[in-house]
């Protein structure tokens, strides 16, 4: 399909909520309609007769499917996994440590297969819907900086066709503990979007070191930062302070720094301290990305009810780290979902906010997407609504990224 004007026809837009005479949700409404895309995006919506004169243009047939804001995919590991390889469990009980000790000796095996496994996720991903992914991607001493020259080439690629994406040059085997920085500079200085960082504490051995590099690095070369948090209680809490303390000494960086994992925020909402962490997170503008663990519930609606930005991620497919990951931003806002316990109409159509940034329908039922002038980013599904969608993970029919055709199920 090409990249400039034409017609997504036959697809579903929801158009508000059914109530009964209590005032409660009890469905959601949708009416057939046709989208006039060109050039990436939405110039026009049509409910009713296409005008004489746009007819002549190329079709799409959305098939009666019922067509939801794209989906992103923020935090994910194409570099590094089994996808696309021979069956690989994961082993149990391993520390972050003993995981990196694992990685090293895995790695180089790897390498042969680096880019052939990142197209099976990148395929993968596309076909659940997925339109932007923000990827990390490992620069260490035992692969220097080739995967990252790797994936980015894929990435151009793909662009051209056209998924948005990001990449954070990610110090796996520590920052600090691994003599990373120059390596970390090189990929920054060839366009890498964001640093990455991992437990500056338990992995590189000195918390305040280990952000203040990160921050450094960062304003020399005008980047976001994105670190894996897994340290948990007293030691978490105090690596978020001095993150927030390192932002606020730094408002340049304020509204791009993202935490990945973040599990000591289960931690802070049992010691009921979320309110105070989270007005800093507001505050700051640190985004949380979270995989969804089912070990304990994340607070993330908690914290996206207190201003806080809150993405999901899949973070790892199929590797050494998981055997569980599927590649499917709707499962994992299905299975937050059921953590919460929501099962009406009402609260699983506000979980798709989760995997898109967006809803349909505001929390009022008004119409809020889409609208002419976003950008076609649209996941198709064979789906009535946005709550069947999260409930039953329905089926993808169609992904468009940027107004381009990147995935149809024939």
């Amino acid at each position: 399909m090409s990249v400039q004007a034409y017609l997504l026809k036959n697809i579903l837009l929801e158009t508000g909520f059914l109530k009964n005479e209590e005032g409660v949700v009890i469905g959601t409404q949708t009416q057939e309609a046709t989208l006039y895309i060109d050039h990436g995006k939405i110039k026009d919506i049509f409910w009713n007769e296409i005008p004489e004169h746009l007819k002549e243009l190329d079709i799409l047939d959305g098939r009666g499917s019922l067509a939801l804001p794209g989906i992103k995919d923020g935090h994910i590991h194409l570099d590094k996994t089994y996808y696309g390889g021979p069956w690989k469990a994961a082993e149990e009980n391993k520390t972050v440590l003993d995981m990196i000790a694992m990685e090293k000796q895995l790695l180089p095996k790897q390498a042969p297969f680096v880019e052939q496994r990142a197209i099976a996720i990148l395929d993968l991903i596309i076909s659940k819907g997925t339109t932007k992914i923000f990827n990390h991607c490992n620069v260490d001493r035992t692969v220097g900086i080739r995967h990252f020259e790797i994936i980015q080439n894929l990435l151009e690629q793909k662009k051209s066709h056209s998924i948005s994406y990001e990449t954070a040059a990610f110090p796996q085997h520590g920052l600090l503990r691994d003599n990373t920085v120059p390596l970390i500079k090189e990929v920054l200085a060839m366009g890498c979007d964001a640093i990455g960082g991992l437990d500056p504490n338990a992995v590189d051995g000195n918390l305040e070191k280990s952000l203040e590099t990160t921050f450094q690095l960062a304003l020399d070369f005008n980047k976001k930062i994105d670190i894996h948090l897994h340290e948990r209680n007293d030691a978490g809490k105090k690596t978020l302070k001095y993150l927030f303390k390192l932002l606020e000494q730094n408002p340049n960086l304020k509204h791009k720094v993202t935490v990945s994992h973040a599990f000591v925020l289960h931690d802070i909402y049992r010691d009921n301290q979320l309110d105070e962490y989270a007005s800093q997170m507001e505050n700051l503008g640190v985004k949380l990305v979270s995989s969804v663990p089912i070990q304990f519930k994340m607070p993330l609606e908690e914290l996206r009810i207190l201003g806080v930005n809150v993405e999901l991620g899949t973070d790892s497919i199929t590797d050494h780290w998981t055997p569980f990951g599927q590649g499917d931003i709707i499962e994992r806002a299905n299975i937050l979902s059921q953590l919460y316990g929501w099962a009406n109409e009402y609260h699983l159509s506000r979980a798709l906010y989760f995997a898109t940034g967006k809803t349909p329908l505001n929390d009022e039922g008004e119409i809020q997407w889409p609208m002419v002038g976003d950008v076609a980013d649209l996941s198709l599904f064979n789906a009535s609504c946005s709550a069947e969608v999260i409930a039953r993970i329905s089926p993808r029919t169609m992904t468009i990224g940027q107004g381009h055709l990147l995935w149809k199920n024939n």
